[in-house]
């Protein structure tokens, strides 16, 4: 079995769910009144709050150990003679944290209006897979020198977001009465967050992709991964000045004083989506590079 392709194909399924409920719900936030979410002609605000719940499920469960834990771990995997004890482990393990980050996000999303009631004792596992899916997949992009040179761009662009979560998250911390927490302040925390997610994942696709013989022009590399990081920038930057403004989190509608404001996170969160697209279309099409003939076969 190929692990790396089984953890790439189920990351792109579980990618689909988590932007295709990201952008129907910005749509909807970016023009109120375009009536997105609609039951029998009339607004529906549950149904916007399901898919913001399937959202986060897809996000916080799936994609972590999908994306970044299985496929670094398949990625270690390729670095070790097939068939050997430490290449059957890490693809092993790569199998497993597909189906755990799959079974968890997907138990959550069949009951996306309650997903924290008889799940909230495994939040801590959740916690935990995310934590470990990280570790393994920097460790992949610090394998070697190629591995390194392949993610450098994606990894400098993403502390620089890691910088940026830092100003919500410290407001948060110092908030007397905990007013934040059912603000935008906390979208923008956890946006911060998935910002950083996104570029450490562009980064590693590109580790993989070089595995494959790719060829990829860093400085074209350097370029997406800044115009990324600046898009997503402004997004956080934007949901973090609605929550100073008091503007309330997984609300359908909102007052016009937000208005302007959630027009440009809204603008920066599309752009951000069609740049990651176009990182990854890149990927695809990037073209192999010639294989090296060897001495004896040239003699």
């Amino acid at each position: 079995m190929d692990v790396m392709r089984v953890a790439l194909a189920v990351s792109v399924a579980w990618t689909g769910v988590a932007v295709l409920s990201a952008l129907l719900m910005q749509a909807e936030l970016a023009m109120p009144g375009i009536s997105v979410f609609l039951l029998e002609g009339q607004a529906a605000p549950a149904l916007y709050i399901g898919v913001t719940q399937i959202h986060t499920n897809a996000v916080h469960s799936a994609l972590p150990a999908t994306l970044l834990g299985a496929v670094g771990c398949a990625q270690l995997a390729r670095r070790h003679p097939a068939g050997s004890l430490l290449a059957n482990g890490l693809n092993m393990s790569g199998l497993v944290l597909v189906v755990l980050g799959t079974v968890g996000a997907a138990s959550k999303v069949l009951d996306p209006l309650d997903p924290f009631g008889p799940w909230a004792e495994a939040e801590a596992v959740g916690i935990a897979l995310a934590g470990v899916s990280v570790l393994v997949a920097l460790m992949a992009c610090f394998r070697d020198r190629e591995a390194r040179r392949a993610s450098a761009a994606w990894l400098f662009f993403a502390l620089t977001l890691v910088g940026l979560t830092g100003w919500p998250a410290s407001l948060m911390a110092t908030d007397p009465d905990a007013s934040f927490h059912d603000t935008y302040m906390m979208t923008a925390l956890w946006h911060g967050v998935g910002g950083v997610a996104v570029l450490l994942s562009l980064g590693l696709l590109c580790v993989v992709a070089r595995g494959y013989r790719k060829r990829l022009d860093g400085r074209v590399s350097a370029v997406l991964a800044g115009m990324i990081a600046l898009s997503w920038a402004v997004m956080v930057i934007e949901q973090a000045r609605l929550g100073l403004a008091g503007m309330p989190s997984q609300y359908l509608d909102y007052a016009n004083a937000f208005s302007a404001a959630q027009a440009r996170a809204s603008l920066a969160a599309f752009l951000a989506a069609g740049l990651c697209l176009l990182a990854v279309l890149r990927l695809a099409v990037a073209p192999r590079a010639p294989e090296m003939a060897h001495p004896v076969s040239v003699f």
